[in-house]
């Protein structure tokens, strides 16, 4: 049921399925073992940023490509929202390093 709303609502276009959605369709996808589904809503993702804006989303696709049992795929969403998450945390040291030496 999840999985044909979300159809609907990419195909039809009057309401654009948020992070909510995704969090919704991905396990759908892997408890049914639907791949082509889950691929097509993990590239939805990927395509309107909410894979990498939403850590939520990003552990929905890897735990849907997991429960199918394509585990690269959920290594790769995982490398890349591990390097985005690192990217910040340098980014906030550097700026605790910076304040801390004006001290």
């Amino acid at each position: 049921m999840a999985v044909q709303c979300f159809e609907r609502m990419v195909r039809e276009g009057e309401v654009a399925p948020d992070d909510g959605t995704l969090v919704a369709v991905l396990p759908a996808c892997g408890r049914t073992g639907n791949v082509g589904a889950g691929r097509w809503a993990h590239e939805y993702a990927r395509k309107t940023g909410l894979l990498d804006g939403t850590v939520h989303v990003a552990n929905a696709v890897m735990d849907m490509h997991c429960k199918c049992g394509d585990v690269d795929s959920a290594l790769e969403v995982f490398m890349t929202t591990l390097a985005a998450q690192c990217g910040e945390l340098e980014r906030h040291d550097r700026w605790i390093l910076i304040e801390w030496s004006r001290s």
